[in-house]
């Protein structure tokens, strides 16, 4: 039976465990393409944050309407919709489609009905609980076989127990008591060695190590909650004698443009950042703006054009480009206040001519020369010719683990009382800090954070120094 004959088309992308990092490539470039983007509950938010194109339309499969016991007709009946009247459409899926994933249902019912579909394989949750745990999969010579297992059945039934070394229990956490009661009446030691993991890859991952007796009530006694894996099996003891994996240190941008991994790499070769900013930035257009054309023609004439940020300078030159300008129409000397501002400019090809760490200190410099700062609409006033280049759009803050949030990137200085402002019950005194001048170094101290961070890079002459700064 053939449906339609439609233009549009769907993708079922497995979104893998939750870090984004672990998204495959054919999943990224399909949810940058996509139109529509119906998605789960787990393991989608970080990686819709960070790879959803922004004008898509995003639709959670948990809330669409009707009964719950249909809710796999009622997505079936978007997705083929979707694609009936052309657009390109994205099913995001948590670990993978083809592994309790309900993704053969799909794919079944939409290439029946003419809509054509590709499949994007996903990294299990099983196996990504495997490396939390370390709890291996398989170790030569002792496990050579392991099973991924549901453990939640339509008839509230536990699963028969199969033939393999190490065993993997999805959905298994609100019944670990009866899934170890039918393991051991299958004839497991109720010694053998079990883990449980949750949030598999991401900053929140907790893991806990028992026995196959004992992991329901150390799971009660450690406070986990779901999503987790179930891991019995000798390999499940792995670990005992060995240390886990380096954590890995997440940070909390506050601003879009903030430094991106690689700026960290003083902190941690590897860390995991969560996206979503307290702002974004609007760059300004000369026609909309009024006086800002007659205004960028002034700032030509200094001595001096100055940047705090990245986006100054990448407004700046948006600013130039709607004037029929470029580059080259720069005569004065330009000049950086902290690392954000020197990558922008080194962005698009130019040097500084001065380089200091500190807005404030920038000011005092140029002020007496004659100089015009290319900053934000809302910035505080310099004593310099304000040229604003972008403007900053508040957002709702996203909420935050903070018992897993190490660092905090603050690049100036407005940027403390927001943080502040928007988190008032983040534990400031457990908190470090990564800042991108002394004047934001010291609001940061001032405001209670337990350490700063200043000068990642190598723009300063200064080495990168971790302090506690006086109040």
């Amino acid at each position: 039976m053939r449906y339609i004959e439609s233009t549009g088309e769907v993708w079922l992308v497995g979104a893998g465990p939750g870090d984004p990092g672990l998204l495959t490539e054919a999943g990224r470039e399909a949810l940058e393409r996509a139109d529509v983007i119906v998605h789960d509950r787990l393991g989608s938010e970080a990686i819709l944050e960070k790879f959803a194109h922004v004008a898509a339309q995003l639709i959670d499969a948990g809330k669409l309407p009707g009964d719950r016991r249909d809710l796999q007709d009622d997505i079936n009946a978007v997705l083929y919709q979707e694609a009936a009247e052309g657009r390109f459409v994205v099913r995001l899926k948590g670990g993978d489609p083809f592994v309790f994933g309900r993704g053969f249902e799909e794919y079944e019912y939409l290439v029946s009905r003419g809509v054509r579909t590709r499949i994007v394989p996903g990294v299990t949750s099983a196996l990504a609980a495997s490396v939390g745990g370390l709890a291996p999969a398989t170790v030569r010579g002792n496990a050579r076989s392991f099973a991924v297992v549901t453990g939640h059945q339509k008839d509230d039934g536990i699963a028969a127990t199969p033939r393999a070394d190490t065993l993997f229990y999805l959905m298994a956490m609100g019944r670990l008591e009866r899934v170890a009661e039918q393991l051991q009446s299958d004839g497991w030691s109720e010694h053998t060695p079990a883990a449980l993991v949750t949030d598999a890859s991401t900053y929140r991952q907790r893991a806990v190590h028992s026995t196959l007796g004992g992991i329901a009530a150390e799971v009660r006694r450690e406070g986990l909650k779901p999503p987790g894996v179930l891991i019995v099996g000798d390999s499940a003891g792995a670990a005992d004698s060995l240390p886990f994996p380096t954590h890995q240190p997440t940070v909390v941008l506050t601003e879009q443009g903030t430094p991106t991994r690689e700026r960290f790499s003083a902190i941690s070769p590897s860390v995991s950042l969560l996206p979503r900013p307290l702002w974004t930035v609007e760059q300004l257009s000369l026609a909309s703006e009024p006086g800002l054309a007659q205004r960028l023609a002034e700032a030509l004439r200094l001595p001096w054009i100055a940047f705090e940020d990245g986006e100054g300078v990448a407004g700046f030159v948006d600013l130039l480009l709607q004037s029929g300008l470029d580059l080259r129409s720069l005569r004065g000397r330009i000049a950086a206040a902290g690392d954000a501002a020197a990558d922008g400019l080194r962005a698009v090809g130019i040097v500084p001519d001065l380089f200091v760490s500190d807005a404030g200190e920038l000011a005092n410099r140029l002020r007496s020369d004659g100089a015009a700062l290319a900053t934000a609409t809302d910035a505080a006033d310099s004593g310099l010719l304000h040229l604003p280049t972008y403007r900053r759009n508040h957002r709702q803050p996203r909420p935050v683990d903070w018992a897993f949030t190490e660092y905090v990137s603050l690049q100036r200085e407005a940027a403390v009382a927001r943080f502040v402002a928007a988190y008032p019950a983040a534990p400031l005194d457990r908190l470090t800090a990564v800042v991108g001048d002394d004047s934001t170094a010291r609001a940061a101290a001032k405001a209670g954070f337990r350490a700063v961070i200043t000068n990642l890079n190598s723009h300063s002459t200064e080495p990168a120094k971790l302090a506690d700064l006086a109040v």
